[in-house]
């Protein structure tokens, strides 16, 4: 149940325990969380965010940022250019495959969350 906060530019953020928060407003934050239901979100340009426990949230608003989770029922939003990368479990495969999506290209929107689909697609988050 960790909560961190930084609003300074390069600011680096960590958190392992399930149910963590992190917040970064800077430029270039990066941000990076490892328990089951953590939420993530940087408003900083080129911020980057990263999660790998289950049902994390992770929002990066500025411009050219990155959010990506490397675990199952995760949802993620990107600002301005920004780069969406999610990860589902494909049982007939036994493995994990990445779907990723560009703030811009193939109806990808700007500051909206989307999950990915049993059949790798990203969609659109209500």
């Amino acid at each position: 149940y960790s909560q961190l906060a930084a609003s300074g530019d390069y600011s680096q953020l960590a958190a392992s325990g399930d149910y963590s928060k992190l917040a970064a407003s800077g430029d270039s934050s990066q941000l990076a969380a490892s328990g089951d239901y953590s939420k993530l979100a940087a408003s900083g340009d080129s911020s980057q965010l990263a999660a790998s426990g289950d049902y994390s949230k992770l929002a990066a608003s500025g411009k050219s940022s990155i959010a990506m989770a490397a675990a199952t029922n995760c949802t993620a939003k990107a600002g301005e250019n920004g780069c969406i990368a999610l990860t589902r479990w494909v049982e007939s495969e036994k493995r994990f495959r990445v779907t990723v999506g560009y703030v811009g290209e193939d109806g990808i929107k700007a500051d909206t969350y989307y999950r990915v689909d049993e059949d790798g697609k990203l969609s659109e988050v209500e």
